[in-house]
């Protein structure tokens, strides 16, 4: 009897040592975070804290549609990337403009603090895989062409991104 009831307090134990990061409750919800890219042929990396996963609704009038919204910005780092995905779904799909899954992309010049921000256009749409989608996670990759208001561009390409979405 002793020897079971020793196995049985060693279960706990066992299946503690087992449990992977995204069980884990005490887990900061940032960790493991990233999304890197490629910016004018410039590498851009940023991680844990720095990126940031939600859900969110757009509302037009009385209609309410659900997106997820990923957001990496560094306090010393002058790049930032806005990522609103509308099709929630594994696979590939056109990173277009506000109201549907679209890429901006904000450089902050150092020491003034000029923006200059870009975005994905429906005359010049960039690409969204969505490998990875499940309630607490979305990964994949991204690259397009971006426009600003002047009609600078950016191009972005080797995107890619791994983000813990809490509920």
């Amino acid at each position: 009897m002793k020897k079971l009831l020793l196995y049985l307090c060693f279960i706990p134990f066992c299946l503690a040592s087992t449990c992977d990061d995204d069980e884990d409750p005490t887990a900061n919800a940032n960790d493991g975070n990233r999304i890197s890219a490629m910016v004018d042929g410039q590498s851009v990396s940023l991680t844990n804290d720095n990126v940031r996963g939600s859900r969110a609704d757009l509302q037009q009038g009385d209609q309410s549609t659900p997106f997820l919204y990923v957001r990496a910005e560094g306090e010393t780092n002058p790049h930032v990337f806005d990522l609103a995905i509308f099709d929630q779904s594994t696979g590939t799909q056109e990173l277009i403009e506000s109201g549907n899954s679209h890429l901006r992309y904000e450089y902050i010049e150092p020491g003034t603090g000029l923006v200059t921000a870009y975005g994905t256009t429906s005359d010049d749409p960039g690409t969204l895989n969505i490998t990875t989608l499940t309630n607490n996670r979305v990964a994949g990759t991204f690259s397009g062409t971006l426009t600003n208001f002047n009609g600078g561009k950016v191009t972005i390409t080797q995107g890619s991104f791994d983000v813990r979405i809490p509920d």
